[in-house]
């Protein structure tokens, strides 16, 4: 059968024929390889696999277009090459060529065969070698070393094709690979892992988590800085000859007898792509950000080159004449309340960059600052006391159980332990199972798993996983349709939450289709690690025992290749009614799609231990910072408006039992507490919208979205002196709604003067911000005698044209703020119309401020009611 061929040209305008018949095709889809990086240690990974069938197919082709384009016959691929991986593919390809050589040197060398020669790296010498190989059996050495050259030319082109075609997964599992081929320890290494051992076993005597000192400039001075509230700041310097704390180890006195080292040791190896992968950091806030991209990097490392910073980094690490140094940080996750001996936590790499490894003026740390993971044995939650049980909750069965979870009816006064979950329901046609007056005794018989959504199945399996019998979920626990129980139960959702031992936030997921266990960006990549001995000094011998062993590990999800993880910018904190289920819950696992986050009352943190900005206020917080929460909580979403505070029911409730707020659960109006008034009725809207009817003009809820405490927020960079009321709060109808308040009023409908600008950031510094409107989405007026200076400024909730207002407009005194700045007096209020049904009645309209109160001399206060 005659072979079909392809012609082609290579890098020297020689054309040569490639061969395509079927046998041929044949012959090299069985030598795909699965082929096995780094010395014949294997990658484990389908991907690389793939990578590198195909990679080898292609060069296994090249190869023999080559002996095609010689006139020679093609080399057959034995089953060695297509099984034993990169070390016996080179002895093969070495033997090849070796017999290749020979016949090409033995027979006449026309030119077109010199030219591929040449192109192959051979020059003069070629006819020498030829009249060599005439008169030996044997090939002579040259001919040898030179097909020694080739082989590792070609298998060095073939590593670094198949690094290159592979994904960030494949990159670090062959990394990976290579670092556990590394078993040596080198002196330096077995140095420090002792002196660790023994900083350990002494207890932790000494520990300074904050070594070196950072500076920081504020207004002009500089100062100690450790952390920015969510992480170590990296120094800016480490100075030579700096005093080490007992928890501060030097390691290599040189920096640049690192690459050598990592030759051979595993742990300077684990060091060197440390410092290397911190190198490609940049300041930023809250985390510091990458140069490049993490799959840039780690294919740089395996290839040994790549990118110019890369370059500069090795560059700078081999002329580094100053020293690593690691800091030993301690576990405080053991710390439970009680007494714990020195858990052995994060290690710290610190190391000063040269000069040459930085630009000037750029965002480019000068120190490397990155933590190596030491992994220890999980730490357990104090058992909870027992807490009287919800209404109904979901019995999940023991550990290990494939029964369907089934609904319950608990006893009165039945105690016991339960898993909250907090999830949003979605759109309506998303909406979860219901438990409805028609499906409640079905599902007190049983549920069965398939008639679950995603988010409630793993919902129970980890319950089940935690070793707790009783779930709560809302939309099963409580009977949707039947308006008694609803209310009833929801009033009790914030105890519900606060007593449960955890609740699991699907804070990720849309709908309860999306589930807990999401896939993960970097769910199938590797940690590189490596296992060390822990080493203790006898005292009766000075010898070494080695005790145990534990891993230290490089975790990719910290700075700067990490994605912040923030609860509170995910679905589920869009959700209106996850206010008071992320603030009362006393543990909290946020399940996100980059990874999962821990909030409890002590902490907030990733899997990594990254510090999160996201919610995790203690009872001291949120008992006295109703106002925060009026904010966040206006600013979500409600399927049904009159959620918009039934749902903060529980959390009113709760807030009203803490022991350092005045406030009274038989004082709280629709969202405000008495105490709190004329203070939290100063809210401003964000932007306009419908007003709601079901609750008084005067409150927040009434706005439809978002609000935010304008009086509090105005002063940026202008703390408040003090704040102080201007009038006197009467009381709240609590069927009516109806406000009563004894403060000045003025008729302000002649005073409103003239637009405002709409002012910059800039603009809002020292006493420009007093004067400054400080609002994008609504449009401000000033106030005031057009032939004088502004009194100040009023804003509507509405979208009302103000300056061809035809009705009166009243300005309601309530309160005084003192700033550091002029004008120090700054005056607070309410714009009000006249109710069109009530007589001697208003509805809220705006609010203003004011710094010049002459128009407001003459008058008395008098009751004003507000409905």
């Amino acid at each position: 059968m005659e072979a079909a061929s392809t012609h082609h040209m290579n890098d020297d305008g020689i054309e040569f024929e490639m061969a395509t018949d079927a046998a041929w095709r044949d012959s090299t889809n069985d030598a795909q390889e699965d082929i096995m990086l780094n010395d014949g240690q294997p990658t484990g990974s389908e991907e690389i696999q793939r990578g590198a069938e195909a990679t080898k197919h292609a060069k296994w082709q090249d190869l023999r277009a080559m002996w095609v384009a010689l006139g020679l016959d093609v080399p057959p691929l034995t089953e060695r090459d297509r099984t034993c991986g990169v070390a016996t593919s080179l002895e093969s390809t070495f033997k090849k060529y070796i017999n290749g050589l020979m016949d090409i040197l033995r027979a006449d060398t026309d030119p077109s065969t010199k030219a591929i020669l040449a192109h192959k790296g051979v020059t003069g010498f070629v006819d020498d070698l030829r009249r060599q190989a005439e008169q030996l059996t044997d090939p002579p050495q040259e001919i040898k070393a030179l097909a020694a050259t080739f082989a590792i030319q070609d298998e060095r082109e073939l590593d670094q094709r198949i690094t290159a075609s592979l994904t960030l997964s494949g990159q670090i599992d062959a990394l990976c690979s290579a670092l556990t081929s590394r078993t040596e320890l080198c002196d330096v290494c077995l140095s420090a892992l002792e002196a660790i051992s023994a900083f350990v076993c002494s207890g932790g005597k000494g520990l300074d988590n904050f070594w070196p000192e950072r500076d920081i400039e504020w207004d002009g001075n500089r100062g100690a800085a450790f952390t920015d509230g969510t992480r170590l700041l990296p120094p800016e310097n480490v100075k030579p000859g700096d005093t080490l704390p007992p928890n501060v180890i030097q390691h290599h006195i040189n920096a640049s007898n690192l690459p050598e080292s990592a030759k051979d040791c595993p742990l300077c190896e684990l060091l060197r792509i440390a410092i290397i992968l911190d190198s490609f950091r940049k300041y930023d806030y809250p985390i510091d950000r990458p140069t490049e991209e993490l799959s840039a990097v780690i294919m740089a490392i395996r290839l040994g080159g790549g990118t110019d910073t890369f370059s500069r980094i090795l560059d700078g690490i081999r002329s580094s004449q100053d020293a690593i140094y690691l800091m030993i940080e301690r576990n405080d996750k053991q710390d439970n309340g009680k007494e714990h001996p020195f858990v052995l936590g994060n290690i710290r790499v610190i190391w000063q960059k040269p000069a040459s490894m930085t630009n000037e003026g750029s965002k480019d740390r000068k120190v490397v600052f990155t933590k190596l993971n030491v992994f220890t044995s999980a730490s357990t939650i104090a058992e909870d006391e027992l807490n009287q049980l919800p209404s109904r909750v979901i019995d999940v069965g023991p550990a290990g159980s494939e029964d369907n979870p089934r609904l319950v009816q608990t006893a009165s006064e039945s105690q016991g332990h339960w898993v909250a979950l907090s999830h949003c329901w979605g759109d309506k046609d998303k909406h979860p199972l219901r438990t409805t007056r028609q499906t409640l005794a079905d599902h007190s018989k049983g549920i069965p798993m398939s008639s679950l959504p995603k988010t409630f199945q793993d919902a129970v399996i980890a319950t089940r996983a935690l070793g707790v019998r009783f779930l709560w979920i809302d939309s099963i626990c409580i009977v949707q349709d039947d308006e008694v129980d609803w209310l009833k139960e929801s009033e009790m959702m914030g105890t519900i939450y606060e007593h449960a031992i955890v609740t699991l936030a699907a804070s990720a997921a849309k709908d309860s289709t999306h589930g807990l266990f999401v896939e993960r960006p970097y769910a199938k990549i590797k940690f590189p690690s490596i296992e060390v001995p822990f080493r203790v000094q006898t005292a009766d011998t000075n010898d070494f025992d080695t005790l145990g062993t534990f891993s230290i590990g490089l975790d990719w999800r910290q700075e700067p290749f990490m994605t912040h993880m923030d609860p509170m910018l995910t679905p589920l904190a869009q959700r209106g009614w996850c206010t008071q289920e992320l603030i009362l819950s006393r543990r909290i696992v946020h399940f996100l799609e980059e990874g999962m986050v821990w909030v409890c009352k002590g902490r907030s943190e990733d899997e990594t231990g990254q510090m999160i900005i996201g919610r995790g206020l203690s009872e001291g917080d949120w008992a006295t910072e109703w106002g925060r929460i009026i904010f966040e909580h206006s600013g979500r979403l409600f399927t049904y408006e009159k959620d918009r505070l039934v749902s903060l029911q529980g959390l009113a409730r709760e807030v009203s039992k803490a022991s350092n707020n005045s406030s009274s659960l038989e004082t709280y109006y629709f969202g405000t507490f008495l105490v709190d008034i004329p203070e939290y009725i100063l809210w401003a809207s964000y932007r306009h919208g419908e007003k709601s009817k079901s609750c008084p003009s005067w409150s927040w809820a009434s706005a439809g979205g978002a609000v935010w405490l304008r009086f509090r927020d105005f002063d940026y960079g202008r703390p408040d002196d003090s704040f102080g009321n201007d009038c006197k709060v009467l009381g709240v109808d609590r069927t009516s709604g109806l406000l009563s308040i004894e403060a000045k009023r003025v008729n302000i409908g002649n005073l409103i003067s003239s637009v405002m600008e709409r002012n910059s950031v800039n603009d809002l510094i020292g006493e420009k911000a007093t004067r400054a409107y400080r609002q994008p989405l609504i449009q401000g007026f000033s106030i005031g005698l057009k032939d004088e200076e502004p009194y100040g400024w009023i804003e509507f909730d509405d979208d009302r044209d103000a300056l061809s207002e035809q009705e009166d407009v009243f300005f309601l005194l309530l309160a005084q703020a003192d700033y550091w700045t002029k004008p120090f007096p700054q005056h607070w209020g309410l714009l009000l119309v006249k109710d069109q049904v009530l007589e001697n009645t208003f509805n809220r309209v705006g609010m203003g401020s004011a710094w010049n109160l002459s128009f407001m001399r003459d008058f008395e206060r008098e009751v004003t009611a507000i409905i």
